[in-house]
């Protein structure tokens, strides 16, 4: 009865979130009261049931087998052997901590994914990475789930059909060792963590390591100022879109002579996470980069121009993402009005017309306009943008475009879903009409969604855009931080979903600076 219950409970979480062997070592697992969910970082010397009678706190111990669809547990008998490389579900009756002995885990092998949910465990150490970055670096990720006993509940990392990332809960945690979670397949496929980062599709060992390489003559390159060494290891056909820029070998060849190296600067790459066909590789990595004794950066990159790889002539080169456009959209909530904004960028300047289909969309705004916005002179966008008024949609916005570059047509689709935000924030100051400074600060009141975040929008009279704000943060307040010139302004707030660019916008209000 409790195996049944808790397939339901699994479930429905997850539906409503959208050494060697002669020496024996230790890992201690602390226990929430109810569902753990855990890995092995060792191979265990006992079974499930020896496990479970020498700790009286366990209640029962979980498998999830992917190729059933069911659980094994040690309550039925189903569950026997424990190892290192799975994921477990411990049920504990009370708080408390458990100490398990066992051999180290030398090699975990590649891990079998079925298409649908499967209860993934992480034995060995590898390299920060977060639920979202493996998403995004995996197509056939749909999303994954990491239980919190503290709450009862999962926490959420989905992607929708158009490629769109969503921390449904407002957080993004990050891979790490001991623990399982729930990851979403759409379709059979396997990954390894053997090398200290999660590389998908079992790679072959020289494919990973030649990729490495790649990686390592760049930061050898950076230190020995060798552009023409850093410049091997792009392709001839290296083509990148960052935004509505375009980077290729050419510009990359600019970037790194222009560098003006000290002789303290330190760079390191690190994988976190690869996916690897016959022909074309896909990594996520952790750069980090000192020049004359300044930070340049310090992040995680899972879709910059060095993180995609193509195989020519039988070397692993760096690609780009190869992108002649891209095409992107959110929902947005004005007072009264329920509408999308979409965009095509087009930094190469070579498509002549897009055209579009979909919810809103009229013969009046069917036809894309080139640069309407003066500042985004790369951008084809619909003017006006497709609108519903007072009505939310109810059903996915799905817009067909009809794009035609070069004299050749190709057509996209794009899927808006249907998640609009409906709560704004009560602005609390300036006032509408108020005289404020040349720097003003801005002040609302926190709405209840949750992972909400917010940004301040100012315009001109004109509607033309001043300031959208700084990275949308939690804050409820903000201060810009230019010098605005006298005369009248307006500006709102904008709500938005941490992970999404769909947002509600306030009433605009006005001020003057004089």
């Amino acid at each position: 009865m409790k195996n049944y219950l808790l397939i339901l409970l699994i479930l429905a979480a997850v539906v409503f979130s959208n050494v060697s062997a002669a020496c024996a070592l230790e890992q201690t697992i602390a226990l929430k009261q109810g569902f753990n969910f855990i890995s092995f970082t060792l191979v265990p010397d006992l079974s499930a049931s020896q496990l479970k009678q020498s700790n009286g706190v366990i209640g029962d111990i979980y498998f999830y087998s992917a190729a059933a669809g069911s659980f094994l547990s040690t309550f039925d008998g189903s569950l026997t052997a424990l190892n290192a490389g799975k994921g477990y579900i411990m049920y504990a009756n009370s708080i408390a901590s458990i100490t398990v002995s066992g051999a180290a885990v030398t090699t975990v092998g590649n891990i079998s994914l079925k298409s649908g949910f499967n209860l993934v465990g992480i034995s060995k150490t590898i390299g920060s990475l977060k639920f979202s970055e493996l998403i995004k670096n995996n197509n056939s990720v749909k999303g994954i789930y990491k239980w919190s006993a503290a709450s009862g509940s999962f926490i959420s990392v989905i992607k929708d059909s158009n490629g769109t990332v969503y921390q449904i809960d407002g957080v993004d945690p990050v891979i790490a060792s001991a623990q399982s979670f729930f990851i979403h397949m759409e379709s059979d496929s396997s990954f390894s963590y053997d090398n200290g980062y999660i590389c998908f599709n079992s790679a072959t060992a020289s494919d990973e390591e030649e990729i490495r390489n790649a990686y390592a003559q760049l930061v050898t390159g950076i230190k020995t100022k060798n552009v023409s060494s850093m410049l091997s290891v792009y392709s001839e056909n290296f083509l990148h879109m960052n935004d509505d820029e375009l980077e290729n070998k050419s510009s990359m060849q600019s970037m790194f002579s222009s560098f003006n190296y000290a002789s303290g600067e330190g760079t390191s790459w690190d994988i976190l996470s690869m996916k690897v066909s016959a022909s074309s590789a896909r990594v996520v990595a952790h750069c980090k980069t000192v020049m004359d004794g300044v930070v340049q950066e310090d992040e995680t990159l899972d879709d910059a121009g060095h993180c995609f790889f193509t195989k020519e002539n039988g070397k692993w080169l760096i690609i780009g993402n190869q992108k002649q456009w891209a095409i992107s959209g959110f929902t947005a909530n004005f007072p009264n009005n329920y509408m999308v904004e979409m965009y095509v960028d087009d930094p190469q300047h070579k498509i002549t017309s897009v055209t579009m289909s979909g919810p809103g969309v009229t013969t009046a705004n069917s036809s894309l306009i080139y640069g309407f916005y003066s500042w985004m002179p790369a951008r084809w966008a619909p003017e006006p943008m497709p609108s519903f008024g007072t009505v939310k949609p109810s059903t996915d916005l799905l817009y067909n475009f009809t794009i035609i570059s070069n004299g050749v047509t190709y057509t996209e689709t794009l899927n808006l879903g249907r998640d609009f935000i409906d709560e704004r924030p009560a602005v609390i100051s300036p006032a509408d009409g108020a005289t404020v400074s040349s720097q003003p600060s801005f002040s609302w009141s926190p709405v209840s969604l949750s992972g909400a975040v917010y940004r301040v929008e100012i315009v001109d009279q004109n509607y033309k855009n001043i300031w959208n704000g700084e990275n949308a943060s939690s804050s409820t307040s903000s201060t810009y931080t230019g010098t605005l010139q006298p005369g009248t302004y307006m500006w709102c707030v904008v709500t938005k979903r941490s992970g999404s660019e769909n947002g509600s916008f306030t009433t605009y209000r006005t001020f003057k600076v004089l």
